[in-house]
């Protein structure tokens, strides 16, 4: 009996083994499907992968390394408890840290108060105390190593929380240390509440775009750095690329440009060969890279990035379909030729072919040029479309012939 039921079985197996097997996808749409950290300026990132990692916190035996990275301003850094300072005097020299109470104490001189003030007043008033207790002395004052001070940072970043950082660090440096902006922060204007209460806004577009260090200010002790989410009760947009889906609010004098502006964190322009824009009761558009700087989108408008691709397709009629290496120096009839020219391909002055724009074109094909992403269908000839279509024809008119048969036997 077990003898006679396996065949049986096994013709049930392999009947049922495509079916159990999932579709393959390409190589082009795994790398689709593959999650990608974004390549944003400052390691600014917009989407949320790995968003339950633990952040690397800076310690205090590497703070001295951000001296040389990050070089402080004397109008601007704030003297603090942690700061290490080198003091110079009668050919002396030693290192002071400003104790808790925000306080130099030195030998002979007695206690100089300086939290809270600029690095440059800070080293002023060493100075002058120095050349006061030794007269005619030699003195400098440097800070080596700055403080280590615990910043908090709310809101719509991927990693919020509270983060030791060097004196020195700025806004961005910090939003880099959390991870970056989610898919919903606002990203222009940034909230700074000082340990004493006092708040003050801070635009990193300015300094990401114009240099302005004004919108990238350094930090301050105890300090709560704010992201606030977008007001969904104004316009607003979104952007996906890849895996990352963004949503940007939309100015009424706002382009593509813009947008894509702050989609990238105001880095600097990633390619792409198209922006396919799809709003509602409206057939998508394609919108190609001269054109962004001038169309408005919608609002509630999704625009999909469309990848720059650095391959040529060539298909239809050829031994060998599929993508080729772009080379700036082929011609149509080259990709064509690499494809495989069978007997049934029709090979005409021009072909037709598909920009990586969307846009159609007829380029002729012995010295016509591609561009990176155009796609090219080499279409049948006649001889072969007869041979093709002529069965197909003719079983069809057969059937109908049959059909009109029947019915009028059917009526008698």
């Amino acid at each position: 009996m077990r003898i006679t039921r396996l065949p049986r079985l096994l013709a049930l197996t392999l009947l049922a083994l495509p079916w159990s097997v999932p579709f393959a996808l390409d190589l082009n749409e795994l790398k689709a499907a593959a999650k990608m950290n974004l390549p944003d300026f400052g390691g600014f990132r917009s989407n949320a992968d790995n968003a339950d990692e633990t952040a690397p916190l800076p310690s205090d035996a590497t703070a001295s390394s951000y001296v040389a990275d990050f070089p402080v301003s004397d109008s601007t850094y704030i003297i603090g408890p942690g700061d290490v300072f080198q003091i110079f005097f009668e050919s002396t020299s030693l290192e002071r840290q400003i104790n808790s109470e925000g306080n130099l104490v030195l030998n002979r001189i007695g206690v100089i108060p300086l939290g809270g003030k600029t690095l440059k007043e800070a080293k002023q008033l060493i100075v002058t105390r120095l050349q006061t207790a030794h007269k005619k002395a030699e003195c400098f004052a440097n800070l080596t190593r700055p403080k280590t001070m615990r910043v908090f940072v709310t809101g719509a970043v991927i990693a919020p929380g509270v983060y030791s950082v060097p004196g020195n660090y700025r806004l961005t440096d910090l939003l880099m240390t959390a991870k970056g902006f989610t898919g919903s922060a606002q990203r222009e204007s940034l909230r700074i509440i000082a340990k004493d209460g006092s708040a003050r806004e801070a635009d990193p577009a300015a300094f990401m775009v114009k240099g302005d260090l004004a919108g990238n200010p350094y930090l301050t002790q105890g300090c709560i750095v704010n992201v606030p989410y977008l007001d969904f009760s104004q316009p607003w947009v979104t952007v996906r690329r890849d895996t990352a889906l963004v949503t940007v609010q939309l100015a009424p004098s706002d382009h593509i440009q813009d947008i894509l502006a702050r989609f990238a964190n105001f880095s600097p322009a990633f390619s792409y060969t198209a922006i396919e824009v799809k709003e509602k009761g409206a057939a998508p558009k394609i919108i190609g890279p001269d054109s962004v700087a001038t169309y408005q989108p919608k609002p509630g408008a999704e625009l999909e990035i469309i990848p720059q691709r650095r391959e040529i397709y060539v298909g239809g009629s050829v031994l060998r379909p599929g993508f080729q290496t772009y080379r700036s120096s082929n011609k149509l009839i080259q990709y064509i030729s690499d494809a495989g020219i069978m007997t049934t391909s029709k090979i005409p002055d021009k072909i037709e072919v598909i920009r990586s724009s969307g846009e159609r074109e007829w380029v002729p094909v012995k010295d016509g040029q591609l561009r990176p992403g155009d796609m090219v269908y080499v279409d049948q000839n006649a001889e072969q479309r007869f041979i093709t279509y002529t069965p197909i024809v003719l079983g069809l008119a057969t059937l109908a012939v049959s059909i009109v048969t029947v019915m009028l036997q059917a009526s008698k």
